[in-house]
């Protein structure tokens, strides 16, 4: 309850974005590190493993729309699915 608090979050739910890398889909969207997404595709997010089944349905290429509150605002953006980039071993 206190970190929704410290959020500006009126209800526990939703998944923190606790980092951004460079050159991500999340940073192209404009995510911030302390947005806490909360409805994503349409779909209401209660925790961070809700995203991940929906990204999974979705081809690359195509554009989610989320919404976010930053600083106590609810904030819409839009994010293009790309695909991960290789990992040598």
């Amino acid at each position: 309850r206190y970190l929704a608090e410290s959020f500006k979050l009126k209800e526990v739910r939703g998944a923190l974005i606790s980092s951004v890398s460079d050159q991500s889909p999340a940073q192209k969207a404009g995510l911030q590190v302390g947005d806490v997404i909360v409805s994503f595709d349409g779909v209401e997010i209660h925790k961070a493993s809700d995203i991940s089944p929906i990204v999974g349905l979705k081809s690359i290429g195509t554009s989610i729309d989320m919404k976010v509150v930053r600083q106590g605002e609810m904030v819409n953006l839009s994010l293009t699915i790309e695909a991960l980039p290789q990992q040598s071993h």
